[in-house]
């Protein structure tokens, strides 16, 4: 919105032009290359990506799970969520609403190349906030980064899994530590005080 109040972009913007030289110089294809032609990439608008009006499929949360738990040690990165995505359309971009962390990966995209970041994991987030924001409202927050949580300095996370095979319901915490704390990039990578949170959003 910052962008679109200073110009730079409208809300009916289209966004492969906007990433297209990016997503070149970080992965050698273009959003019409990673859709396997499917020209209804190229319709895909700002305004539909922020309304969930996109059409895009979301991410297998459940496969996303056991991912983390057996590779403790890598991180999926934005480039690994768009080239796993189901590449099929729920609906024609701006005909249905339909939840998709994908479209803000995909926003994620956009602002790291207007900022002309050097790669995805080299975009600097605090950017897109201005300096007096910063100072006032995120004390205690960070943007997460490839590695562990552990590496990170932040609280614990724990997933909680459900065991359905024995009797009643046995629930088993699992500490993510030392698991990537990456989070999604453009949708969940943000870590931040529960005063931070409160303050901002009041």
């Amino acid at each position: 919105m910052r962008l679109v109040e200073q110009k730079s972009i409208t809300l009916n913007s289209t966004v492969a032009p906007l990433i297209d030289p990016f997503l070149k110089k970080i992965n050698g294809t273009s959003m019409l290359e990673l859709w396997n032609g499917d020209t209804t990439i190229e319709k895909l608008t700002i305004y539909q990506l922020l309304h969930m009006q996109g059409g895009l499929n979301d991410y297998d949360d459940h496969k996303m799970t056991e991912w983390t738990i057996e590779h403790p040690n890598d991180n999926y990165s934005p480039l690994d969520y768009l080239h796993a995505l189901n590449k099929t359309f729920m609906c024609a971009p701006g005909t249905c609403e339909f939840y998709s962390s994908n479209g803000y990966e995909i926003l994620g995209f956009v602002l790291a190349a207007h900022y002309e970041a050097e790669d995805w994991d080299s975009f600097d987030w605090w950017k897109i906030f201005p300096e007096n924001l910063r100072s006032e409202y995120f004390k205690n927050t960070k943007f997460m980064k490839p590695g562990t949580c552990r590496d990170q300095d932040t609280v614990h996370t724990y997933l909680i899994a459900i065991d359905n095979q024995l009797p009643g319901l046995k629930l088993t915490s699992i500490d993510l530590d030392d698991d990537s704390c990456l989070n999604g990039w453009g949708f969940g990578n943000l870590a931040a005080s529960a005063s931070d949170v409160a303050k901002f959003y009041h």
